[in-house]
């Protein structure tokens, strides 16, 4: 049982201390290192589901997202494959 505890408890250190990937650098000026910070987006990016972080990458790299801000995210992700979007859709969604 202790055996237990002990790796569930590792297994919490490493999920609340994971190391944002570099991917993430690009982010943080604008929503914060904790995500905290709204940027352009209409929330801030803490507490957003993987899938609500890959809709909003998907739709800043697609144009389908409009709003006066909108050229700043679109030239942010531009360049980003499907995998980089997957990475930092995986890393935002642990933020809380």
């Amino acid at each position: 049982m202790k055996k237990i505890i002990a790796l569930c408890a590792i297994g919490f250190a490493s999920i609340m201390f994971a190391q944002a990937p570099a991917l993430y650098n690009k982010c943080v000026a604008c929503h914060g290192k904790d995500g905290k910070k709204v940027g352009i987006a209409p929330k801030a990016l803490a507490g957003l589901s993987k899938q609500e972080v890959l809709d909003f990458l998907h739709g800043y790299k697609d144009k389908t997202i409009k709003s006066p801000k909108a050229n700043l995210m679109y030239n942010q992700v531009k360049n980003l494959s499907d995998a980089d979007m997957e990475t930092l859709a995986n890393y935002i969604s642990t933020l809380k």
